[in-house]
Parts: C-alpha cells; sequence; structure tokens
C-alpha cells in the first residue's frame, strides 16, 4: 500500500511541476486513478483482434465476420471462406403456401453471407468455431459483464450479441414458421455481433464489423444493448 500511495503522489507531483502547478484537482485525480489501474491491473487489452469491416462483401453477416475476427485472433490462417464453410447454413425464411417459413437462428446460420442471409444466435457461432479449430468454444446465454471481464483477464476475447443501434431501447422482429418444429420463429431486426477484445474500469474495447471500427463503450451503454438480446456470448474456454 506504501509503494501505491508513493505512486499516486510521484504522479500527482510530477503533473503539478510541468505544468507549472496550474492543473486541475480533477486531472490531478484522473493521474491518480490512471496510476492505480495500471498498478492494480484492473484492465486488459488482448494485442491480435483487428476490426474487420463486413462491407460491401457480407452486409449482412456481422455474425460470421466477428467469427473471423474471433478466429484470426488463434489462426491467422483462417480465412473467410473457411468461416463460411464451417457455418451450419440454412436457406433463407421464404413465402410458401403456408405462409411465411424458414428454420430456427438458434440452431442455423440463416443464408450465406457471400450472398445473402439474416444470421444467427450464439449456437451457431460457436459450432462452427469448433469445427475450425477443433474445439474448446463454448456459446452461452444470460452471461454477465464481469463474466466477460474474467475471459478477456484469461486471455481470450469474446464475441457478443447486441442491439445494432446504439441508442435501441428494444427490437422489431419478423416472424416466420420453423419448418422442422412448426414454432414460431421471432428474429429480432436489430440483432448485431461484435468481438470484446479489452475492459478498462469503465467499459470494453470492441472490434465492430459495423464499419470495421474499434471503440470504447462505457458499460452503462452496452449492458442494456447486449442484455436486449439475452446477453449471448461465444468464447474460448481457458
Amino acid at each position: 500500500m506504501k509503494q501505491l500511495i508513493s505512486l499516486l503522489c510521484c504522479a500527482g507531483g510530477a503533473a503539478a511541476l510541468f505544468t507549472g502547478f496550474d492543473m486541475k484537482k480533477e486531472e490531478l485525480l484522473q493521474d491518480a486513478a490512471d496510476v492505480y489501474e495500471k498498478v492494480s491491473g484492473s484492465g486488459v487489452i488482448l494485442e491480435g483482434v483487428d476490426a474487420v469491416n463486413q462491407y460491401p462483401d457480407y452486409p449482412d453477416g456481422c455474425e460470421a465476420v466477428s467469427l473471423y475476427m474471433l478466429m484470426q485472433y488463434y489462426d491467422s490462417s483462417i480465412t473467410m471462406e473457411d468461416v463460411i464453410d464451417a457455418l451450419p447454413i440454412a436457406d433463407n425464411p421464404y413465402q410458401s403456401r403456408q405462409g411465411f417459413v424458414g428454420y430456427d437462428p438458434e440452431e442455423y446460420y440463416i443464408g450465406n453471407p457471400a450472398i445473402a442471409c439474416w444470421g444467427s444466435y450464439n449456437g451457431p457461432i460457436a459450432e462452427a468455431a469448433n469445427t475450425l479449430l477443433d474445439g474448446g468454444f463454448t456459446a452461452e446465454t444470460g452471461a454477465s459483464l464481469s463474466e466477460i471481464r474474467a475471459i478477456l483477464d484469461s486471455g481470450n476475447p469474446v464475441e457478443a450479441w447486441r442491439y445494432l443501434d446504439d441508442d435501441a431501447t428494444f427490437t422489431e422482429y419478423t416472424e416466420w414458421t420453423d419448418l422442422e418444429t412448426g414454432k414460431t420463429v421471432k428474429y429480432p431486426l436489430e440483432m448485431h455481433a461484435v468481438v470484446i477484445y479489452g475492459y478498462d474500469s469503465t467499459g470494453f474495447w470492441i472490434a465492430d464489423p459495423n464499419g470495421g471500427t474499434t471503440y470504447h463503450m462505457t458499460y452503462s451503454d452496452f449492458e442494456p444493448l447486449f442484455e436486449g438480446l439475452g446477453s449471448r456470448i461465444v468464447y474460448r474456454m481457458a
């Protein structure tokens, strides 16, 4: 503790010296917080997760492109074509005499991301990941933010499902009848997938296929978007 206090004091003292002792109190406190974060280890950024733009080749394939980003972290020889080949693909829903029919995105990747698709939940993505890297990946629903941080601490990035629109508070659905079970499938129109590759005391670092960008999102902004789709993740077990 004495060493930590000394580090904090040094950080504040050095900042005051180089700014002519006119630094605001809030800035000094932030410097101290930054030093504490480095000393305490509260945060991690995984190197080797590169954002890939889903446009123009895979405009509706965010889940598949996020899987590609995840796979690249472990094996850079895996291609996007390999990812598509590994997906358990089912046909897009279509209009029939029985109405609008199709397959369950909990079980299949709906459509081909290289042609036209809807996407899927986390189960089919974990299945493809296990095909590509011979096991070790799991799909989880109802994950907590603390669990995601623990996975990142183990050295593994996380594919996560969230609403596409940062301001979304709900999602509309398209419905069809599952050809295998006869049940009604409700597909969320705001469904989107990203890769989380780091965190700090205030939020997550995210690689997003929607534009191929990386950004920091606070926990308070991310959590409702994440929970809205069931708090779903795919990750490699340590």
